[in-house]
């Protein structure tokens, strides 16, 4: 009697492991519509890194900051912050332009060994950043010292 052997998969390299980890989270974790921003992003940063390195350039930030889904997680995220946060003196610039310096340390800091994709760092940082703009008002239980009230009408 022949005896049955199982076909196993071929052993995957640690990238293809990772790329693989990767694709399940997001499959699990996010709607289609933000899985495609992801890869899409994820993709033009691919193609933007290699790019770079024919041309033997190192900045890709100038060029992602000018794609479409980056460009608005960025001001999206501003507007919905400003929305939050009006009455903390905060003006849309003020999260636009930390937004942007965070997004773009990202960037320059990302590589493709990392857990997470590109998309989901920027978001993430945007996140944290916000916070750190309200903890740097100084925002404490006192609101009433921190909230910017209209002038009179007679001064």
């Amino acid at each position: 009697m022949k005896k049955l052997t199982r076909r196993r998969r071929p052993k995957q390299s640690p990238i293809e492991q990772q790329r693989e980890n990767k694709q399940k989270r997001i499959v699990a974790m996010y709607p289609a519509e933000r899985i495609e921003k992801i890869l899409r992003t994820e993709a033009e940063w691919k193609n933007m890194s290699y790019r770079a390195q024919e041309r033997r350039e190192m900045n890709l930030a100038d060029e992602l900051l000018r794609f479409d889904p980056v460009r608005r997680l960025i001001y999206g995220a501003a507007y919905r912050w400003t929305n939050a946060y009006q009455d903390k003196r905060l003006t849309f610039e003020d999260f636009l332009s930390a937004f942007y310096e965070a997004v773009w340390r990202v960037i320059d800091a990302y590589t493709w060994a990392t857990d997470f994709y590109l998309y989901e760092t920027m978001s993430r940082a945007i996140q944290k950043r916000g916070l750190s703009i309200l903890r740097a008002t100084g925002t404490d239980k006192r609101r009433a010292f921190h909230e910017a009230l209209p002038l009179a009408d007679e001064i």
